[in-house]
């Protein structure tokens, strides 16, 4: 067989993203804190990769940041990963009233938390059809009072967790992570800012706790208008002291009761640019690496600006959400469960579907979610998409006759124009928390 440079190209391809794949188990191990970043903060590492430009991070800071989220975002890692992860709401309950919350409203729409009994019917069906990971949501998910019961059968039936937080649970809750399955606590560091005295300091203890014990921790923030520079060198100043996994950034969306108001491009677009780049070369600078995790829409950044942001990372940000992946387990990829065993395409997509356990396997997902989501897929989200090429592109993907044919995920020439949830709303034409 002659060796081509094809062939060669694609060994290349591989070992580079085997590579990649291995450092970063490593960032995500006990490792990390105590060895890798000691060794890139180290005066000899900086003498030697410390080349950078006036004000731009250093060559091995940037270097840390490609390959960190080259893995991390990279759709080779990324989707099949998230065909393993089921998100269960285990209460929409919250111990905070955050006005960037999308989920304003569920609580009352569903009620109650998650059974425990409930909780071990998700768990078999999850055996039986191929889950491996489980990430809880809220609300704030710590507060259902069976939660270390939870964690519990989760470890015995040898599932790994993760779980967005707002940092504030109790010293019993904090003991039982379990850092051999507790993959990601993803601290919600925008909620810092609603707190009080008594809950910051309880916040910061639970940091402290997590540090010390090496449970991972991730932060998460949310790009609201309302947080000026001093909120902004609190975040900074917590990033270089306790060294997140990562933090992913994400725009503010509207919340399930229309409370917050609905995004449109030009809302942010002349800010938009400089708060990302800013806050992207401030982390890269503290070895933390930066992403954003939800869609956003293409005209939010010009040629130029997303060379910038490309420069750290061609995975920075994705203009399409796995929702749009039209495969057989496309529409199943952001499932979330709810407290009452009904269903949701993802978190913040309120088209209500049916109980959990009636869906056996990803293609009846499909199935199912595929006909609802087309819709508010295919809708533009303002007068200008309707004449933009790169929403017309997409358009021709999620509609072509052959939805299994290959088709590359982080296309940034394809824009779906933002999160779906911003279809979501009346204000767009979609009622979809109405629709069952």
């Amino acid at each position: 067989m002659r060796f081509t440079t094809k062939m060669f190209s694609k060994w290349q391809d591989r070992a580079a993203l085997w590579l990649t794949f291995k450092f970063t188990r490593l960032w995500f191990s006990q490792w990390r804190p105590r060895v890798i970043v000691p060794v890139l903060r180290s005066d000899l590492f900086r003498r030697i990769f410390g080349i950078g430009g006036a004000g731009e991070p250093a060559a091995a800071q940037l270097l840390l940041q490609r390959m960190v989220v080259r893995c991390m975002r990279n759709p080779d890692i990324m989707l099949p990963l998230f065909r393993r992860v089921l998100r269960v709401c285990l209460t929409y309950n919250c111990n905070l009233s955050c006005k960037a919350c999308y989920a304003r409203g569920l609580a009352q729409e569903m009620g109650g938390d998650m059974t425990l009994e409930n909780f071990g019917r998700v768990v078999e069906h999850c055996r039986l059809y191929g889950w491996r990971r489980l990430r809880f949501l809220g609300g704030e998910p710590t507060i259902n009072p069976n939660f270390t019961d939870i964690l519990d059968l989760s470890y015995r039936n040898g599932f790994e967790v993760a779980m967005p937080t707002n940092n504030l649970y109790s010293d019993e809750v904090a003991r039982k992570f379990d850092p051999r399955f507790v993959r990601d606590v993803a601290i919600n560091y925008s909620a810092y800012f609603n707190m009080d005295a008594a809950k910051k300091a309880r916040f910061r203890k639970n940091l402290e706790y997590l540090r010390s014990n090496n449970i991972p921790f991730s932060f998460s923030y949310i790009l609201e208008q309302s947080h000026g520079e001093e909120e902004m060198r609190t975040l900074y100043a917590d990033l270089k002291e306790y060294l997140p996994l990562y933090i992913r950034v994400s725009l503010e969306l509207p919340a399930f009761s229309d409370q917050n108001s609905a995004f449109v491009p030009s809302d942010v677009a002349e800010s938009f640019f400089d708060r990302v780049y800013g806050m992207l070369q401030s982390c890269v600078k503290s070895y933390v690496p930066f992403f954003l995790y939800r869609p956003v829409p293409m005209c939010l950044f010009s040629p130029e600006q997303r060379r910038k942001l490309e420069k750290y990372s061609k995975f920075i940000f994705f203009s399409r959400c796995p929702l749009t992946y039209t495969s057989d387990s496309g529409y199943g990829m952001m499932l979330t469960v709810n407290p009452d065993l009904s269903t949701y395409p993802c978190a913040s997509v309120f088209i209500k579907g049916p109980n959990f356990l009636t869906l056996k396997g990803s293609y009846a997902i499909h199935q199912y979610f595929g006909e609802k989501l087309h819709a508010p897929l295919c809708a533009p989200l303002t007068e200008a998409c309707r004449s933009c090429g790169l929403h017309a592109r997409f358009l021709d993907s999620v509609n072509r006759k052959d939805p299994l044919a290959p088709e590359v995920f982080d296309d940034k020439e394809m824009c779906q124009g933002g999160c779906i949830n911003l279809r979501c709303h009346e204000a767009a034409g979609h009622m979809c928390h109405h629709q069952e």
